[in-house]
């Protein structure tokens, strides 16, 4: 079985590859058959790929398609963000994930991979709280970044956190996060 993932992220690599930073934190759950990800600029965009974008199984061949987008609140408005979009048959189906609020949660719950990164500085100003608990990680995660003297970019920094952070360990904090890499295991 293929997979081809639909990624709420910058597609731009100018600054970093967030889809070879995916593939890293992927290889590192032990995913042989590494997905093919299509990154999609916010939310919107990914999920009209997601739905509407039949060129990449004409060209490459069938593909069992997947979800990975940005949750932007709590938990308990899964599904009314699933609702907005129209994907109520995607979730049932398995096919959509959640990035718990923003993939900035999973580098607060990774405060160490942080600082080995960018200095213990980097991590003093992020909040004691779990990660799953902060509705606005990325507020958070850019405003310890500026108390540290320096400025967040999503794509440069994030692409290199992605490639740092102990998936096993994500798969345990997060749920979907371990339906995911579930989900590709049976590539």
């Amino acid at each position: 079985m293929r997979y081809l993932i639909y990624i709420e992220g910058a597609k731009n690599i100018e600054n970093g590859d967030l889809k070879k930073a995916f593939h890293a934190l992927f290889e590192k759950a032990g995913i042989t058959e590494q997905p093919r990800i299509i990154m999609g600029n916010g939310i919107s965009q990914t999920v009209d790929k997601f739905k509407n974008h039949q060129w990449e199984e004409k060209k490459r061949g069938k593909y069992n398609k997947l979800l990975l987008i940005d949750l932007d609140g709590r938990d308990e408005e899964k599904d009314q963000k699933v609702q907005f979009h129209g994907l109520e048959e995607d979730k049932e189906m398995g096919r959509i994930f959640f990035m718990v609020q923003a993939m900035e949660a999973w580098f607060i719950a990774q405060k160490s991979k942080v600082a080995e990164l960018y200095g213990n500085d980097a991590i003093k100003g992020l909040p004691g709280k779990p990660a799953h608990e902060i509705v606005k990680p990325k507020i958070e995660f850019s405003k310890a970044f500026e108390k540290s003297g320096k400025f967040y970019n999503e794509v440069r920094h994030g692409s290199k956190l992605l490639g740092a952070l102990d998936t096993k360990q994500l798969m345990k904090d997060f749920p979907d996060v371990k339906n995911l890499v579930t989900e590709l295991s049976k590539a």
